[in-house]
């Protein structure tokens, strides 16, 4: 449905149930922010990443819980998007 935005829009709801689907619908076809994708991708730590670094360019706090539990995603993020320091819940991450 790549060349066919109606039909794709017409299946959102069901896209924006699939973690891995709502990242992809975001950054190939809305080359933009999915909100209604939001809380599935933040379920996963390099989902949340890459939303955060390659569709948002800036932080995605939605998903900041998962970042902070990966260490990996936690650095890389912390690195990557915020170029600072990641601290959560007052915490240095």
């Amino acid at each position: 449905y790549g060349d066919n935005p109606e039909e794709l829009k017409k299946r959102e709801k069901y896209i924006a149930r699939d973690p891995e689907y709502a990242l992809k619908y975001a950054e190939k076809i809305l080359k933009g922010p999915f909100p209604a994708g939001e809380a599935e991708i933040a379920k996963v730590a390099a989902y949340s990443y890459y939303y955060a670094r390659d569709v948002l360019d800036g932080p995605f706090p939605a998903g900041e819980d998962t970042l902070a539990k990966d260490g990996y995603y936690a650095f890389v993020y912390a690195r990557d998007v915020l170029k600072d320091t990641f601290r959560h819940n007052n915490e240095f991450i």
